[in-house]
C-alpha cells in the first residue's frame, strides 16, 4: 500500500480542535505548550474558548494548525504508519516540509509564526478576503477577471471543479455578481487576506530572508510543491519553494495528479478538519481518503490502514 499524507491549511480552525487529543496524548499537550511559549500567550485558551473571530486570525490560526497536524502526524508515526509521500495545502506545505524532516520543529514553529505575523499585518492594512468559485468555465472566469483592474487574483487551484480567488473584497464583491450572473457559484472563505497574491510582496520579501536563514535537509520522503505540482526532494529546492509561498498560487489540481500518477492507492488528512478529505474527491474520487481530526477518527484510521 502508498500512502500520501495531505496536511491542512488555514480555513481548517474550530473551536475546540484537538482538544480530545490534548487530553488524551502527551505529545499533542507538549506540542500546543511549545506553541504557546513561542506566541508568548495561551494558545490553547484561545483554541478552547476563542472566540471564533479570534481563533480565525492568521497569527493564530496558523501556528494552532500547524503544530496540532504535526503532533498527529508524529502518533501516527508512533502506531507504525509512514507516508511514501506528503503534500500539504498553503499552511501545510511548512507541516508537510516539518514532517519530511526537511525543517526541525523548533525552526518551522519560528517560520509559521513569522508568517502568521506578517500576514496579518498585511490584513490589517487591506481590505483583503478569498472566496471560492465553481460552476464556471476557466475562460469564462478568466474574462470575469480581466476586466477588475487587476485587484482579484486565482490563489487556489483546488480541483477541475473549484477555484479560488483572492484580492481586494471591494473588487471581489464585483467578481462575486458576475460569477453569480454568468450562472457560477460562490462562497466567501473565512480569511480576512488577499493571500497567494502579488498583495503580499512586501511581507514576502521580509519572509524570504527569514527562510534562507533556516538551515534545510534533504525531506526523508518527496514533498509535492504546492507552486509547481512537482516533487522536491533536496533541500535547495525546499528553501526556493517556501520563499516564494507566501505571493504564489496554489496548484492543489496537479499536486493530487502527481500524487494519483505516483502509485499511491492510500490518502491520509493528517490534522483538524475534512478539507483535504472534501478536495480529495473532487480531484480524485475513487482515491480512499482517511481523516485523522478527532481521536476517534484517529484511531479508526489507524485500525484501518494497520489491518491492511
Amino acid at each position: 500500500m502508498n500512502i500520501a499524507f495531505l496536511f491542512p491549511g488555514q480555513g481548517a480552525q474550530t473551536l475546540g480542535m484537538g482538544e480530545d487529543f490534548r487530553k488524551s496524548y502527551l505529545v499533542v499537550a507538549r506540542r500546543l505548550e511549545q506553541a504557546s511559549d513561542a506566541l508568548g500567550l495561551d494558545l490553547c485558551a484561545i483554541i478552547r474558548k476563542g472566540p471564533t473571530r479570534l481563533l480565525a486570525e492568521t497569527r493564530y490560526a496558523q501556528p494552532a494548525i500547524f503544530v496540532l497536524s504535526y503532533a498527529i502526524g508524529e502518533l501516527l508515526v508512533e502506531r507504525g504508519l509512514q507516508p511514501d509521500i506528503v503534500a500539504g495545502h498553503s499552511l501545510g506545505e511548512f507541516t508537510a516540509a516539518t514532517f519530511a524532516k526537511a525543517i526541525s520543529f523548533d525552526d518551522a514553529l519560528a517560520l509559521v509564526i513569522e508568517r502568521g505575523s506578517l500576514m496579518h499585518e498585511v490584513n490589517v492594512s487591506l481590505d483583503g478576503s478569498m472566496m471560492a468559485v465553481s460552476g464556471l468555465d476557466s475562460k469564462t472566469l478568466l474574462g470575469i477577471l480581466d476586466g477588475l483592474c487587476n485587484d482579484v487574483w486565482i490563489a487556489n487551484d483546488n480541483a477541475p471543479s473549484q477555484v479560488v480567488l483572492s484580492g481586494l473584497r471591494p473588487a471581489l464583491q464585483k467578481a462575486a455578481q458576475l460569477i453569480v450572473d454568468g450562472g457560477g457559484r460562490n462562497t466567501w472563505l473565512d480569511v480576512a487576506g488577499p493571500y497567494h497574491t502579488p498583495l503580499l510582496a512586501d511581507a514576502s520579501k521580509v519572509f524570504a530572508l527569514r527562510v534562507a536563514s533556516v538551515n534545510m535537509r534533504d525531506p526523508v520522503f518527496p514533498i509535492i510543491a504546492n507552486t509547481s505540482a512537482e516533487p522536491l526532494v533536496i533541500a535547495d529546492s525546499i528553501h526556493t519553494e517556501l520563499a516564494r509561498h507566501m505571493i504564489s498560487s496554489v496548484n492543489w489540481t496537479g499536486t493530487m495528479q502527481i500524487i494519483e500518477a505516483s502509485g499511491v492507492n492510500m490518502l491520509v488528512e493528517v490534522g483538524p478538519g475534512r478539507v483535504m478529505k472534501g478536495l480529495a474527491l473532487r480531484n480524485s474520487p475513487t482515491l480512499p481518503c482517511r481523516t485523522t481530526g478527532t481521536v476517534r477518527e484517529f484511531d479508526e484510521t489507524c485500525r484501518s490502514l494497520e489491518s491492511r
